[in-house]
């Protein structure tokens, strides 16, 4: 019996569903000997894996493949989520420059749902639906986000060594003009000195000649000459 109610919810072996799909049966079917393991309400440990004999499943829904949510798997004896480390064999760190590298690939497309939400399909079999996998991405972009924040650390610090680098060079530059500015005044002062020297040489020479033209007077103007024999 399958029921769909005004609210566009389905309901599989009851009339009244309470969600988007509400199953109310289980049936034991005819399946092979197995092993399973369980989490049990209150507790985070996973019990080991134990064998099941053939024909002794009940259940209310078989899939041939792998379930995807897009939050929890939950049960009324406990929950499973697919972040818990219990369920993985981990392989190693991702290589957040290659993920990095991989995201910048990704092209992103705005698109709208061909199918409407009040639309279900029950027992059509596509073989060749493509879906994309979200959680991977997810990872990808906390992957690439790390090693962005890598890079941005790398570049603060050589940009803390830059300008430590600019601001030693703006001291030595001062340093620098400070003594091109004192060597300035240093020749500046030079050549003052060297200026009252040719004065002081002038007044010198002027001197000089006064004393020689008081000499020439002291002897009446006449000079000894010498002749020669």
């Amino acid at each position: 019996m399958l029921t769909l109610s005004p609210t566009n919810s389905v309901g599989i072996i009851t009339t009244t569903p309470v969600v988007p799909l509400d199953v109310r049966s289980a049936q034991s079917p005819n399946l092979g000997a197995g092993t399973e393991a369980n989490f049990y309400y209150g507790s985070s440990a996973l019990v080991p894996s134990q064998p099941v004999p053939a024909n002794s499943y009940t259940l209310t829904a078989y899939f041939q493949d792998r379930i995807i949510s897009g939050s929890a798997i939950i049960s009324l004896n406990g929950t499973v989520t697919a972040s818990d480390a219990r369920l993985k064999n981990i392989i190693g760190k991702s290589d957040g420059a290659k993920d990095l590298e991989t995201l910048g690939k990704i092209e992103v497309t705005d698109y709208t749902t061909k199918l409407s939400d009040k639309i279900f399909v029950y027992g059509k079999y596509c073989p060749d639906m493509k879906a994309i996998d979200y959680e991977a991405i997810s990872m990808l972009n906390v992957s690439a986000t790390q090693e962005l924040s890598k890079k941005v650390q790398i570049l603060e610090k050589d940009k803390f060594e830059l300008q430590s680098r600019a601001k030693l060079l703006t001291d030595v530059e001062e340093e620098q003009r400070v003594m091109i500015s004192k060597q300035q005044q240093q020749i500046a002062d030079q050549a003052a000195e060297i200026a009252a020297l040719k004065s002081l040489a002038s007044d010198v020479e002027v001197l000089k000649q006064a004393v020689t033209r008081m000499r020439e007077q002291q002897h009446g103007g006449v000079r000894a000459v010498a002749l020669e024999q």
